[in-house]
């Protein structure tokens, strides 16, 4: 894979697991 393959694919990871967090913040929460 080239770096900026891997660059975009681990932005994207990032962003998953930042949404998934808040996700279920609000959910324990709620």
């Amino acid at each position: 894979m080239s770096t900026p393959t891997k660059i975009v694919i681990g932005t994207v990871g990032l962003t998953a697991l930042a949404a998934v967090a808040v996700i279920l913040n609000l959910w324990f929460v709620a």
